[in-house]
Parts: structure tokens; sequence; C-alpha cells
């Protein structure tokens, strides 16, 4: 079908005419209901119609029509074989790429079922819209912010994540991708299973579970970290697991997550450290865990949890 639109297309540009004609089938076809009931054709059929038209258009002056009986069952049909023909060549010519399914967050975290079965969470402040193309077997999601994925895997479709001008391919996995404009890092985390991360320029690079890509926007080059933050996407799941961590960085890190915010009373708790887990706990569970293994007073008031208590050497 390729060799075909590239036919068309320099018909096309052959004369205002020939223009004016092709945008006219092409407005009928983007105007067809999608509820309408699909027309069954042979495209190879359809096609030779279409072609003898336009070479015959070559070979022929344009010349002034006269008002004639010009419904007869012959021309009819002829014309709809040709409305079809045309349909069909700008069908291959076009995407369908009609979002079928939107989300959006402001100051809470969403999840939602795509369409596919996969399940996506947005962080605050993200938004996400989902397509999938039949002709090319392709679903693609594109992404404003941070989400994260849990594909259904299809060999036979592609899931694509597409934000700023780079995509994350599936290859059977759970994945986050956090992409804003403020940033000049796209940053994608596996948690499960594979990835490919790249631009239609570049191959990029493929991620396992456990590794971090980043693609830096000012220098269009791309890199991965192996050893990397386990709680990049704690914000869909609420699981949050730190290794002799700061307590700053730990409350830094709840505090992306909760309403209810945490605080230090001082400077000095900045470098207690902490080894603990949570799985999707309440902030205020999990302040009284930091207290106890820490030593620490809670003050809980007006949104907000207090921790004081003696500063770590």
């Amino acid at each position: 079908m390729r060799e075909e639109v590239s036919v068309v297309e320099s018909w096309r540009k052959e004369s205002s005419g020939n223009e004016k004609y092709f945008e006219h089938f092409s407005t009928i076809f983007q105007r067809a209901e999608p509820s309408s009931p699909k027309i069954s054709f042979d495209a190879d059929v359809a096609w030779k119609k279409v072609s003898a038209r336009i070479f015959d258009a070559k070979e022929r002056k344009v010349v002034s029509m006269k008002r004639t009986s010009w419904f007869t069952p012959l021309r009819v049909a002829a014309s709809v074989a040709l409305l079809i023909g045309i349909s069909a060549v700008f069908y291959f010519m076009s995407g369908n790429e009609e979002p079928q399914f939107a989300m959006n967050s402001t100051n809470e975290i969403v999840q939602d079922s795509l369409p596919d079965g996969s399940m996506a969470v947005l962080n605050k402040h993200s938004s996400l819209s989902y397509s999938f193309d039949e002709k090319k077997k392709l679903r693609k999601a594109k992404l404003e912010g941070e989400a994260y994925f849990e594909v259904v895997h299809d060999e036979t479709q592609t899931f694509i994540v597409e934000t700023q001008d780079v995509f994350v391919q599936d290859i059977g996995t759970a994945f986050n991708v956090k992409s804003t404009n403020t940033s000049d890092t796209i940053e994608v985390f596996v948690n499960e299973g594979e990835v490919k991360f790249y631009k239609t320029s570049e191959s990029g690079i493929n991620l396992i579970a456990g590794e971090t890509g980043y693609y830096i926007k000012s220098s269009q080059t791309f890199s991965k970290l192996i050893d990397a933050d386990e709680n990049k996407s704690s914000y869909a799941n609420r699981t949050f697991n730190f290794r002799n961590a700061s307590l700053k960085r730990v409350v830094k890190k709840l505090n992306e997550v909760y309403d209810t915010k945490l605080a230090l009373s001082s400077a000095a708790l900045d470098y207690c450290r902490i080894s603990v887990r949570f799985e999707d706990e309440e902030i205020e569970t999990i302040a009284a865990v930091i207290a106890e293994t820490l030593e620490l007073e809670i003050q809980q008031s007006r949104g907000r949890i207090l921790l004081s208590g003696e500063g770590c050497e």
C-alpha cells in the first residue's frame, strides 16, 4: 500500500483540481460516523479503479461537464468504488490514534485500569491519554508528568509510553516514568521485566528490573544506573524500603506521597539513620514506628506530625 500512497501523493501535487478532489473525499472519510456499518470491499479492486482514474487524468485535459443524466446505475457504482478506494488510501495515509481513554490528577494520586486491562497510577499533577491503533496493533499511552504502569503483555500488540518525544516500550514489565517540563531529565525505573527506552532517531537503551534509565534533554543522551533507588514508585503502592537512610531523606520521600506531612523539630535530626520497610501503612503508623525506633517524641496538629528529640552524631 505504500507504493499506492506515493502515487496518490504525486497525483495530488500535479494540480489544484487534483488536490481539491482528494480533500473532498478525505473530508467525507474523516466525518464518517465510527458506528456506521463497515463496507465490505476488495482493496485491490478498489485501488485499480482509483489508479485508473488518476492515470487517466494525466492523459487528458480537463473539460467542462455538461449537465446530463448523471445518475445512471453504472456511474453510481463507479463513484462508490472510487470513494471507497480513495478512503482506503486515505486510511493508510493517516494514523488512528484518537484517544480512547484519559485520566488526570491534580493534588491527589489517581489509579485506574486502561482499556486493555493494564493498570496505571498517576502521581500528582499528571495526565495520561490512551489509544489503540488496530491497523498497527499498537497500544500507546501519552504521558505528561509521572506514572507507574503494570502492563498486560501481549506479543501481538505493542505497548508504548510516549512523553516529550521519547518512548518506553514494554517487554513484559512493570515500570515507572517521570517526565516534567521543568526538568532536563526524563527518568524510567523498571520494577519488573524489561523495557526499551529510546527516541525515533536513536536506539536508546534497554532496562531490566532494578535499573533506572535517564534521558538528558539538553545533551540528547541516554544513560542508566544499576543500583537504583527502590522507592521511585512508592507513590503508586505506598511501599517504602529504607536501608540505612537518613531521616531527612525518609521524611522527604514520605511527604511526596502522604497528605499529612512529617516534620523534624531541628536540623540535628536530619542525619539520624534508619533501616525500615513499610507496606501500605497509614502515615500515623509510620510516624509511630520511626519515633519508637529512634526514641523520638510525636506531636500532631493541623495536618502535620512533628518528630522531636535529641540529634544524632
